[in-house]
């Protein structure tokens, strides 16, 4: 399977966002109201453009 996306050109923007989305996750767990509110945002419309 890993064929199929290797040579995927958007390949490099997704890992960066994945990326960036771990660091937040590991930010907002240290205060576990923040990551309560960071659970409730809808991905598509505001997580994805924080990330």
């Amino acid at each position: 399977m890993e064929h199929v996306f290797k040579s995927d050109p958007d390949l490099p923007i997704i890992n960066q966002k994945m990326d960036n989305l771990i660091a937040l996750f590991s930010q907002k767990k240290k205060n576990s109201e923040e990551f309560e509110e960071f659970l409730d945002m809808d991905f598509q419309t505001e997580i994805w453009y924080m990330i």
